[in-house]
């Protein structure tokens, strides 16, 4: 057969012609095809629709020259739409292929419509002739009346669909159809895939992005409507619960229940007054949860199969607008659905948790404020009763040290008290602070005075070193509380400072500019061991402390102190390795800038 399209006789003076041309009616279709089956050399990608399959296995002749197309030496890719109808005849056709084994590849695609093939990149044909897979006369001998009964329903298919097939050669427009094949080619999965699928039942892995809101609402529904075993939703916020309430998400899901009552249903949201009071009332045969507040998406997953996510684009309306939905995703993909799974039962265990600690934490405080009250009780009498004893004149040397060292432990034991109460109050955030107006400098020389009259030169050789403390800083702050911190930082450079060498404490105050603010801020330094680098990183935490001679509380609570003030605190090693400093700042004013 010779036409333009005969590779031996498309070529003028070695000038390829291009034309496109149309040819109508089954048996030239066929014969086209068969024509371009015989003269490809290379290669041949073809993508057929779901009716095809049969007419390639069942028509003896196309079958038999398909045969001998698959021997020769060629590569072909085959797109089919694989349905449950075609199965069997595409399993024949990888039989065929089979013994060849990757020159011949077969994928699915969904919603194949019509059929191409593109040979050596060099001619597209492409045809669409309805259900052709009748066997022809030649295959089978019949009774002559079916015969013509078969040749008259073939003539008025012929008829009604005008069965045609474009063939081109045209380097552009082949070359795009090329393009479009390869674009297929990604998106389809391999036939063994889809052949098990519709075998065994399994539903194709689907991911797909939803825009249309009205669209995700009725998806909604009509997940939960299919629910049989179990349903899980996170409500991102309160609000988004009031909104699939009002959208009559519960009525759904009533229904459902007593349509099915073993259904377990289980619904993470966070909370306010309403759904708490509907929580005990309406809802009370659905498993509600209270969870912190998440990210603005919502999920539903249904019977561990399939999930949906909603983006929330507008959370301040409790009532249902098509302004508070987003993009939504929806699959029924294995690993996407098990990972919302997690996600659910990671935020419920963090939640039991929470609650779990929340208990803890309420026994723990009740039982340190108890503790602490019952000490505090019998120290005071303690403390009164041992001054009493050691400043009586005409006492035993002996017992009046024996009495100094009760009393400098009942300080120490009164000084814990106090920590642990203020570590309680901070804990229940009951810490208040009273600010009133205070000289700075004034205040600190008064402090001090006093830690040197209190140490004297029992302990250690210290000495105090204050220089620029005659202009006045005037600051807002709580007094009591700034004295313990004060008091607490310079206890902590003493304690450091080696008895048998002695030292030196450093004390500055400055204002300077920080985040363009008026601020003051306090340094101590001494030249004692320094901060152990194991505790530096931690040194304003609970109990950190490596002596024996504290808990760890004291900069833990100076900390809150200072921050309670809108103030900062810190701490360093000088530099040398000798000694500590330790700093802390309070903003003069908070309308004051600097510019």
């Amino acid at each position: 057969m010779n036409n333009l399209f005969n590779d031996s006789s498309n070529t003028i003076n070695n000038t390829i012609l291009e034309k496109t041309e149309v040819v109508y009616g089954i048996e030239n279709i066929v014969a086209r095809a068969i024509e371009r089956w015989k003269n490809t050399q290379k290669k041949m990608d073809s993508c057929i629709d779901r009716l095809q399959p049969k007419l390639l296995v069942t028509d003896k002749t196309m079958f038999s020259e398909l045969v001998e197309l698959v021997g020769k030496d060629i590569r072909t890719r085959t797109i089919f739409e694989i349905t449950e109808e075609n199965v069997f005849y595409v399993k024949e056709l990888m039989e065929l292929i089979k013994p060849f084994g990757k020159k011949h590849i077969i994928r699915h695609l969904d919603n194949v419509i019509g059929n191409f093939s593109i040979s050596d990149e060099k001619i597209f044909q492409s045809h669409v002739m309805g259900d052709l897979s009748i066997p022809n006369h030649n295959n089978n001998k019949e009774p002559e009346n079916q015969a013509k009964q078969k040749e008259f329903n073939i003539n008025m298919m012929i008829a009604s669909t005008l069965p045609q097939c474009i063939l081109s050669n045209v380097h552009a427009f082949v070359e795009q159809q090329q393009n479009i094949f390869e674009l297929m080619w990604q998106k389809a999965i391999s036939a063994e895939q889809r052949i098990k699928e519709i075998e065994f039942g399994i539903e194709p892995e689907v991911i797909e992005t939803i825009k249309d809101k009205e669209e995700t609402q009725n998806l909604l529904f009509g997940l939960l409507e299919s629910a049989k075993e179990e349903v899980l939703v996170i409500f991102s916020t309160s609000n988004e619960f009031h909104r699939q309430n009002g959208a009559g998400f519960f009525k759904v899901v009533k229904k459902v229940k007593e349509m099915r009552p073993w259904i377990n249903i289980r619904i993470l949201t966070s909370k306010d007054n309403e759904i708490d009071s509907l929580k005990d009332e309406e809802f009370s045969s659905f498993n509600i949860v209270f969870v912190e507040p998440l990210q603005r998406v919502s999920v539903l997953v249904v019977d561990r199969k399939y999930s949906l996510t909603i983006e929330l684009k507008d959370d301040t309306k409790q009532h249902p607008s098509p302004d508070a939905i987003g993009l939504a995703s929806y699959s029924n993909s294995l690993p996407t659905v098990l990972s919302y799974i997690s996600v659910f039962e990671t935020l419920l265990k963090q939640t039991e948790l929470l609650e779990q600690l929340k208990d803890h934490d309420k026994i723990q405080q009740e039982f340190i404020n108890i503790a602490a009250h019952e000490l505090r009780n019998p120290i005071q009498p303690i403390l009164g009763l041992s001054e009493i004893l050691i400043r009586k004149k005409g006492g035993d040397q002996n017992e009046i040290e024996l009495l100094e060292t009760i009393n400098k432990n009942a300080k120490r034991l009164q000084k814990l008290t106090e920590d642990i109460l203020d570590l309680t109050r901070i804990e229940s955030k009951f810490l208040v602070i009273h600010k009133e107006t205070l000289n700075l400098n004034d205040f600190v020389l008064d402090i001090i005075k006093n830690y040197e009259r209190s140490i004297g030169n029992k302990d250690k050789d210290i000495e105090f070193k204050y220089d620029n403390f005659n202009q006045s800083i005037i600051i807002e702050a709580d007094k009591n509380r700034l004295n313990q911190v004060i008091a607490n930082l310079i206890s902590n450079s003493v304690k450091f400072i080696d008895k048998k060498i002695g030292g030196v404490i450093s004390i500055s105050i400055n204002i300077r500019k920080i985040d363009r603010f008026e601020t003051v801020v306090f340094d101590i330094q001494d030249n004692g061991i320094g901060i152990d680098k194991e505790i530096l990183p931690k040194l304003f935490t609970k109990f950190a402390s490596k002596s024996f001679q504290g808990t760890g509380l004291g900069l833990y609570l100076s900390k809150k102190i200072i921050e309670a003030h809108g103030g900062k605190i810190w701490a360093q090693n000088n530099e040398g390795g000798k000694g500590a400093t330790f700093s802390f700042s309070i903003p003069l004013t908070k309308d004051v800038i600097i510019k």
